[in-house]
């Protein structure tokens, strides 16, 4: 396995639930422990209520605001939050007003499939323009172990 580095605007980077991500490492890139990505959020982006049954998640907050749901939990987080997302608990979130910036990490890797298999190659290292793609989520994110078990937050 090789050293991965990579400059601020590297790594392969697509538009996904409405979002830009940039992949830093697919879980080939790490032996399956883990991948990484940038994830940019429009203002109020919100994916519904769900559970990863088949990684952990960890999220540190880069830029802007967001409200956090892990389990109960409701709680605001702005730039420099840590998030620690423990698989099988029901989380989701929601980008604030001027949007937000994080570093994702999901343990073992291989989430960052499904998301490009749902999304597309980005254009622009820009947000997407596009709607984010519902229906191939529900179609595909069972078979990666992410069930929707709830609405959006609000």
């Amino acid at each position: 396995m090789d050293a991965i580095m990579l400059n601020a605007q590297e790594g392969d980077s697509l538009w996904t639930m409405g979002m830009l991500f940039t992949i830093k490492a697919h879980a080939e890139d790490t032996g399956g422990e883990f991948a990484a990505m940038e994830v940019h959020m429009p203002s109020g982006a919100a994916p519904p209520l769900h559970i990863h049954h088949n990684e952990t998640e960890i999220n540190y907050l880069i830029e802007g605001e967001l409200r956090y749901r892990c389990g109960e939990t409701v709680r605001d987080c702005g730039a420099g939050s840590f998030i620690y997302l423990p698989k099988g608990v029901p989380h989701a979130f929601k980008a604030g007003p001027n949007g937000a910036r994080m570093l994702a990490l999901v343990l073992p890797g291989g989430l960052e499939r499904l998301y490009a298999l749902v999304g597309e190659p980005a254009q622009t290292l820009e947000l997407p323009t596009s709607p984010p793609e519902v229906a191939a989520w529900l179609e595909h994110a069972k078979s990666f172990g992410l069930e929707f078990i709830g609405p959006p937050l609000d």
